[in-house]
């Protein structure tokens, strides 16, 4: 059972809702809705292999493999904002759908058959705790089970709708990412049927645990990632180079955030009154600035949360003395043990030996990867208070560590941009990772070997049939 954490009650501290500003993304002037992407691809007259990002989020993912040299000429997704920004950012079509539903798949894969030869689908589906929970749990209750297959049986799980794709357009090499349980705890059992499933469809298949700061991105990041290439069509999938082999050597989150401007304010702080800008100090933050081009001071969603003034004191107390956040006293933790958890006896002692809610705050270390950015940052910062400023990451100081260069703008309020931000492939680990399915498109080395297997299964068969039937052998 998890343990809730909750703010108290009655909070003197409490701040007034402040809206932050919302940034409105016009649409790509080459983007196209999706009945329009066959005669979109027709109009190209590309050399490049055209790829597909199914749950495509915000484009962390599209803006690797564009770099790879790859055409995204197709990005799904289901929320909106997300696809606001994955719209502004590409050309071709950015859909927003709910890839569960069969109707939808069958839409999506009809307009990809008419769209010519597909290189690559990738994306990033993720698990559904609840169906895997029903579905796979030993002892379900078969009323339970039956219930949930009725109420379901127009939709797929995520990850067989990235199958289903994979199977119907039969691209040359597909690319999936997911958190690395899926193959490492209780879900395995799906990560086995991934495996299977895409062999079956003649998929040559590998899998790696990758970290972010292994190619280049300042922060921590452990992701899946299942790589298959079409048996026939191209050559194996070769893992590329990590770029750093030791964590200590990696970039830190002062490479990534130490040229930008101090905040102290909220939302609607304008920095650029008190600073200006006075450019990047390393090859990473010129990487940032230059990757889309912006002006000279042009520092897109740097801003933050206002800080609480007993937020404030906190932060000041950590790190003036170096506390975490369960060495300070009951008055000063702002977060308590759920109601719920009060009421169950047996968790009292389990929680106050465990000190369930004591990482609540966590102020980064400049010279270490950053912690993995997740989307729960756009509910709130406390896991990222920034290395030596009193207050938690902005907007882009989070996109940074990602590895979102500066140019690349979210739509949405402060929240949705945080969530896309957070819930996104890095866009680095994409560039390394499409750059060696590119290498596998264009080598045909072993596309012959995989052709004379074939010829020699066949003249195995052929002589079983002919000779082996009708003569006596001592097996």
């Amino acid at each position: 059972m998890t343990i809730a954490s909750s703010p108290k009650t009655n909070d003197p501290y409490r701040l007034k809702s402040v809206k932050g500003p919302e940034r409105i993304l016009k649409p790509h002037p080459k983007s196209c809705p999706l009945e329009d992407l066959p005669s979109y691809v027709q109009d190209l007259k590309t050399s490049k292999p055209l790829a597909v990002d199914l749950f495509c989020g915000a484009g962390g993912l599209s803006l690797g493999l564009h770099k790879a040299g790859f055409e995204v000429i197709l990005g799904c997704d289901i929320r909106p904002d997300s696809i606001a920004t994955h719209r502004h950012h590409f050309p071709g079509c950015s859909h927003q759908s709910d890839l569960s539903s069969i109707d939808e798949l069958d839409r999506i894969t009809n307009t990809l058959n008419q769209c010519g030869e597909i290189s690559l689908v990738a994306g990033g589906p993720p698990c559904q705790p609840f169906s895997r929970n029903i579905r796979w749990r030993k002892h379900a209750n078969e009323a339970v089970v039956d219930q949930y297959n009725s109420l379901n049986e127009d939709r797929r799980d995520l990850w067989e709708s990235f199958l289903n794709v994979v199977e119907y357009v039969q691209p040359k090499a597909f690319l999936m990412e997911n958190v690395g349980d899926i193959a490492q705890t209780g879900d395995q059992e799906i990560f086995r049927r991934i495996i299977s499933q895409a062999e079956n469809a003649g998929y040559r298949v590998d899998a790696r645990l990758i970290y972010a700061w292994q190619y280049g991105v300042p922060q921590l990041r452990p992701r899946l990632f299942i790589a298959g290439t079409h048996i026939g069509s191209c050559s194996s999938f070769e893992w590329p180079e990590v770029l750093y082999k030791s964590q200590k050597d990696a970039r830190t989150l002062n490479d990534a955030i130490s040229d930008l401007p101090p905040l102290v304010g909220d939302w609607l702080e304008n920095w650029q009154d008190k600073n200006s800008y006075k450019g990047p100090k390393n090859e990473y933050q010129k990487e940032m600035r230059d990757w889309i081009p912006v002006g000279p001071e042009n520092i897109p969603d740097h801003i933050i949360r206002k800080v609480r003034t007993d937020d404030l004191e906190t932060f000041k107390l950590m790190r003036e003395k170096g506390l975490k956040y369960e060495d300070l006293s009951e008055d000063q933790r702002r977060y308590e043990i759920s109601s719920r958890a009060l009421r169950d006896g047996e968790l009292i002692e389990k929680v106050k030996n465990q000190k369930s809610f004591s990482n609540k705050y966590n102020i980064l270390k400049s010279e270490e990867p950053c912690l993995t950015i997740t989307a729960h940052m756009s509910k709130d910062g406390y896991w990222y208070i920034h290395p030596e400023q009193n207050r938690t990451l902005s907007i882009r100081e989070a996109a940074r560590v990602q590895s979102f260069p500066d140019g690349f703008v979210f739509h949405g309020g402060p929240s949705n941009r945080f969530h896309q931000i957070g819930e996104a492939v890095a866009p680095l680990v994409g560039l390394q990772l499409g750059k060696s399915l590119f290498e596998s498109l264009i080598n045909k080395a072993d596309v012959y070997v995989d052709q004379k297997r074939k010829q020699d299964r066949q003249a195995l068969l052929n002589w079983y049939e002919l000779e082996a039937s009708s003569s006596s052998y001592p097996w």
